[in-house]
């Protein structure tokens, strides 16, 4: 069973970051404050994943080089 809530440390390990982006993080998304922790709901977390995903998959598509360019063609050993 998955869990509905994210810690920060748990956002921390997923984002490879430090631990203020990962507060930054938590506060800019759906989030539940438990004393002073602050937990995120998994829910969110994944749409933001899965946006930030497809983000990158367009900047990849956007930058790509034809395959008939002659520097990616070369060897340089």
């Amino acid at each position: 069973m998955s869990s509905l809530y994210y810690s920060v440390k748990e956002i921390k390990e997923k984002e490879h970051c430090g631990r203020d982006r990962a507060y930054e993080l938590a506060k800019s998304l759906p989030h539940e404050i438990r004393g002073r922790d602050i937990y995120v709901f998994a829910e969110d977390y994944d749409s933001y994943y899965a946006i930030k995903r497809e983000e990158a998959i367009e900047k990849c598509k956007a930058n790509s080089i034809p395959k008939n360019n002659i520097y990616q063609m070369r060897k340089f050993n």
